[in-house]
């Protein structure tokens, strides 16, 4: 007897009601490995189209015959193992009788093609569609991906619906796919990006709909930033977009295309907090060199930099409490930021505690940027040692 096996059935009376029984795969826990049952991380699981079981990463390579050497048996139902042409054959064969997880795996291979099939958007969609109606979050995924890419409007209120009903499976089943779930959230945000670049009335109130909750849970740096463009170019409310640019701008999976330090940059000019807006340049000038960005709004940015450039100039040739001309005459920077020259010190306390257009809470709010611009860098660090 398979004690494999026999955990297996044991199990089979627990999971009898779970949502995606026979929809992802044919284990009797969905969310766990058919062999070892350690719960499932996806991508690194494989499925077996023989058998359509799921095994984890561990047991698919532990169980080939030997180092180095190709697998010749599945590991769960012991049939032979499949050349690709075979394989392709048992998917079509799955797929056609109905099975969710041949459909969407069919789909897959159809619309990244193979050595064995022919890319094929038409028929991937086809059998995604139809593993989608079934309930299989990882073809609706797809399905979004590949009607968000064709660029139609008219198919963006059904990429969206695809995108949140697999997050809402994902949840109520308590699946592992944390990666999942983000994958459906980076669509639902490039969903809102083209929502933004078209002109209906609606538009904006569309994007921000979709935005908000990513960018509340701070899950994605391109939300952030995202929202913040909407606030600062559609709405210009700066302090809003300023609100969801800080994040963005320090979080590790923005496109840096998007350029949030260039956002913030713009923001703060506009509310005057020239001490951040220091900061804010030195950053945007780093991102000036990203291929990604294109001509016309790299040469947008460097006029932005000149004028701000120019601005924080005029702050050195005037106090920054009493308004006074310098002249020439010795001037005192502010220690904290540099940004501000001061005749004396009373003018700096003077302007540091003035209620409107006070210095603190710019200097200050410079420091924490500096602050989390080392903690980012320390991380980073860590993680590329790790890495190596």
């Amino acid at each position: 007897t398979n004690p494999a096996r026999s955990r297996s059935s044991a199990r089979g009376s627990d999971h009898a009601d779970h949502p995606l029984k026979g929809i992802i795969n044919t284990n009797d826990d969905p969310n766990a490995c058919a062999i070892c049952s350690t719960p499932l991380t996806r991508p690194g699981s494989r499925i077996d189209v023989c058998c359509g079981k799921e095994i984890c990463h561990f047991c698919s390579s532990s169980r080939a015959a030997g180092a180095g050497a190709k697998r010749t048996r599945c590991p769960t139902c012991n049939a032979a193992s499949l050349s690709a042409k075979k394989k392709i054959a048992q998917y079509q064969k799955k797929a056609r009788k109905g099975q969710a997880w041949a459909q969407h795996g069919l789909g897959t291979i159809h619309y990244y093609g193979s050595s064995r099939v022919t890319r094929s958007t038409r028929d991937a969609i086809h059998w995604l569609d139809l593993a989608s109606a079934k309930g299989n979050p990882y073809a609706m995924c797809v399905l979004g991906v590949i009607l968000v890419a064709e660029g139609h409007a008219d198919n963006l209120p059904r990429a969206q619906e695809l995108f949140e009903r697999a997050m809402m499976l994902s949840a109520v089943s308590t699946l592992v796919v944390n990666e999942h779930s983000r994958h459906c959230q980076i669509g639902l945000t490039d969903i809102a990006n083209k929502y933004m670049e078209l002109e209906t009335p609606d538009a904006n109130e569309k994007a921000k709909a979709i935005l908000l909750p990513i960018a509340e849970k701070g899950l994605i740096g391109n939300a952030q930033a995202l929202l913040g463009k909407l606030y600062l170019l559609r709405e210009g409310d700066h302090t809003t977009a300023l609100k969801y640019f800080l994040p963005a701008a320090f979080a590790t999976d923005t496109y840096s295309g998007l350029c949030p330090a260039f956002g913030a940059l713009c923001c703060c000019t506009e509310l005057q907090r020239f001490a951040q807006a220091k900061f804010w340049m030195r950053l945007t000038k780093e991102n000036l060199g990203d291929q990604r960005v294109d001509n016309g709004a790299r040469l947008s940015r460097v006029r932005v930099l000149i004028d701000v450039q120019r601005r924080l100039r005029s702050l050195r040739n005037e106090c920054g409490g009493c308004g006074i001309e310098f002249e020439g005459k010795e001037r005192k920077f502010c220690r904290g930021c540099r940004a501000y020259c001061y005749c004396s010190r009373e003018c700096q306390k003077m302007h540091w505690n003035r209620k409107e257009g006070g210095h603190r809470e710019d200097c200050k709010g410079m420091l924490k940027l500096k602050q989390k611009m080392k903690e980012r860098k320390r991380a980073e660090a860590i993680k590329a040692s790790e890495s190596t």
